[in-house]
């Protein structure tokens, strides 16, 4: 009878190549069950007189639920679905879908409308030229000479 394989292909792989693919796979599955987390910071434009803001301030702000000391800041949103999905989560306690919800109920009662959403590039540039906005962005993109107001770690 003749084998498929000659018996020292066999060996090797049974002694060396099988070992470093359970290696291989062991790794794989260890790593993915490491979560690493990530700080989202809100920021301001330097000239903006906020230094500090708690949860349900930033809350309030980005929902426009009406605080009157915060009517003169514009807000932007970013079109990164997981940051946008993270920041809402935290902040709000609300998922995409119900934040579309909640916004649609809102348009269509005219009692206000979804800040506008912008792309990184695009959003960089809205902040050096508009003295007060405010937004979200991971830590590590923060401006230079911009204010961080507040500032969460969510788990990726």
């Amino acid at each position: 009878m003749r084998r498929l394989f000659p018996e020292y292909l066999m060996k090797l792989f049974f002694l060396a190549v099988l070992p470093l693919l359970t290696l291989l796979t062991l790794t794989v599955v260890l790593a993915g069950n490491v979560a690493a987390a990530q700080t989202i910071a809100v920021v301001v434009h330097p000239d903006v007189d906020i230094e500090q803001l708690n949860k349900d301030e930033v809350k309030s702000i980005f929902l426009s639920e009406g605080n009157s000391s915060f009517k003169n800041i514009i807000v932007f949103d970013r079109t990164d679905f997981a940051l946008k999905g993270d920041f809402y989560r935290h902040v709000a306690g609300m998922s995409m879908n119900r934040l579309r919800a909640y916004w649609a109920k809102k348009v269509f009662t005219g009692r206000g409308r979804p800040p506008k959403t912008v792309a990184l590039p695009e959003h960089m540039a809205l902040m050096e030229r508009t003295s007060n906005l405010m937004t979200y962005v991971l830590a590590n993109e923060v401006p230079e000479g911009f204010k961080v107001v507040y500032q969460f770690e969510v788990e990726e």
